[in-house]
């Protein structure tokens, strides 16, 4: 059982004292403003993901096919392992700022493949009509 599942089970007795079901309230009302706090702050694995994504977005505008993770580490071994670099790349994707494709590649199989998402509408989009 956890602290909140404690202090809510507390909370849902009718035979509690007005006094303890007080101090359950303002235990559980100051756990949520903890988690709140935390929660609103970048931890310190986000803060420098953010700083690794300008050197993503640099070798994916310079590539002319779709890139993997691996292929991304092999161009820039800063970003210190594939983990990190796919990782970075899926968080380009859910931003919306790339695609992604399945590719296969040789002896391995098939992998994602990441390129620049295109910023320009298609033709195929229906445009304002009058």
């Amino acid at each position: 059982m956890t602290t909140r599942e404690f202090y809510n089970a507390i909370l849902s007795m009718g035979n509690v004292s007005a006094e303890i079901s007080e101090k359950a309230a303002a235990l559980l009302s100051a756990m949520d403003k903890k988690n709140a706090e935390r929660s609103s702050k970048p931890t310190k694995a986000q803060k420098e993901n953010e700083s690794l994504l300008p050197i993503v977005r640099e070798v994916l505008a310079a590539a002319d096919h779709p890139i993997t993770a691996s292929d991304l580490f092999g161009a820039k071994p800063e970003l210190k392992n594939v983990q990190k670099c796919s990782s970075l790349l899926r968080m380009l994707e859910k931003s919306g700022e790339v695609t992604s494709v399945e590719v296969k590649i040789k002896g391995k199989g098939k992998a994602k493949g990441y390129s620049l998402a295109d910023t320009e509408p298609s033709d195929a989009e229906p445009s304002d009509a009058e």
